[in-house]
Formats: C-alpha cells, structure tokens, sequence
C-alpha cells in the first residue's frame, strides 16, 4: 500500500492545476518530494497496480488525478523500471502518453558500453630529437 501525507498529496494536485503544458506538469511532479519518494522506494509493480486502480475510478477530482500523474511519473523514472518491464497504460491520461515521452527522453542510458572491445589507441615514438618551430607567414626571421 502507498502511503502518502495529505500535503503530499495537496502538493500534486496543486501540480496539476497550475501546469499548462505536459512538460510542465512532468518536471513539477519530478522534483516534488512525493514522486521522489515514489521513484525510489516504491516497487515498479506495487506502482503499476496502484496506477490502475486509481485511473479505473469513475470519480477524478484534482486530488486523484495530480495522484495518478505523481504514480505514472514515479513508476516511468523508477531505477528499477530501467528495462521499462512494468508499462502503464499512460493513455488512461489525458497527457500521459506525453509525459511517458518525457520520462523516456529524460531517462539515463541503460545500455551498457564494453570499453574492453575497444582497440587499444597505438603510439609511435621516434628516437630522433627535433625541436622546430614552425610560425606563420609573416612572422618568420629575414
């Protein structure tokens, strides 16, 4: 069960009312403290079935639906959603498949690079001592 303060939850709904576009309703709910709490110590599993739930309901006040945006957010920028294993049904929203565009596009690379598959750069040396200097027209000796 999701447990969240009243606060948290004015918080959200507050979101909601004063975002004007999908960005700006994503970025909101990202930085308040109840998505991030969300995010990080809720199981992507226990979010997607608290995101049905609450999206199946008939009644969808300000309060419901900055909850329902706060899930879907937390639930697509959860680490251990990476593999985007757990995918909610954002169209249940009317901007979730905008905001599930924006948490895919803000999301940290997942692939994983073999730097040992990487050649090795090769050097030369040479056992010759120069030093010339070479200046540009102009500012060469006579």
């Amino acid at each position: 069960m999701i447990r969240l303060s009243k606060h948290e939850l004015f918080e959200m709904a507050t979101l909601l009312v004063v975002a004007n576009t999908p960005h700006s309703l994503f970025k909101g709910l990202l930085s308040s403290s109840a998505v991030t709490r969300l995010r990080y110590e809720e199981h992507p599993n226990t979010l997607l079935s608290y995101f049905n739930q609450i999206t199946a309901r008939a009644e969808r006040s300000e309060i419901v639906m900055g909850l329902a945006y706060g899930v879907l957010i937390g639930l697509l920028m959860n680490s251990r959603n990476a593999d985007w294993r757990f995918q909610p049904d954002s169209t249940r929203l009317t901007w979730g498949p905008q905001i599930e565009q924006h948490a895919k596009a803000s999301a940290p690379p997942t692939q994983i690079l073999n730097i040992s598959a990487i050649p090795a750069p090769q050097v030369s040396t040479s056992n010759q001592s120069t030093s010339t200097l070479i200046l540009p027209r102009g500012m060469q000796g006579n």
